[in-house]
């Protein structure tokens, strides 16, 4: 029986210990503030964000956070990472909050034969 990996975004906020005892592979999100990039994990928090919120309001930026998936390429590494696993779980936030899901999606479809990957939109955040 093949292994399973589990794959899933940072908007889980999984906590380091059920990452690890499961091996899951989190794909963070990446948000712009400002004219500035950030990536959603352990480095960047959500009070991180607040923080970058807060100084770019004071100094009369009023645009909102945009949230972004990585690029489709880093999908494919994401996928491909690990040559242990040829099937694929991949769990994300609403496709109707995040392009996470369809990047994923078009990921899967470009390695459609190779792997059996499974991109699951959780309809929830």
């Amino acid at each position: 029986m093949s292994k399973v990996r589990i794959i899933t975004d940072s908007n889980a906020f999984l906590s380091p210990a059920v990452v690890e005892q499961f091996g899951i592979t989190v794909v963070p999100h990446r948000i712009k503030v400002g004219g500035s990039f950030f990536e959603e994990d352990a480095d960047f928090t959500a009070d991180d964000l607040f923080g970058k919120l807060n100084d770019a309001q004071r100094s009369g930026n009023t645009r909102l956070p945009e949230v972004q998936a990585p690029n489709i390429n880093a999908f494919l590494d994401y996928f491909q990472g690990n040559g242990e696993s040829e099937q694929i779980v991949c769990i994300h936030m609403s496709s109707e909050l995040s392009p996470m899901w369809s990047t994923a999606r078009k990921a899967a479809e470009m390695l459609r034969g190779r792997y059996t990957i499974r991109v699951i939109d959780s309809q929830s955040t």
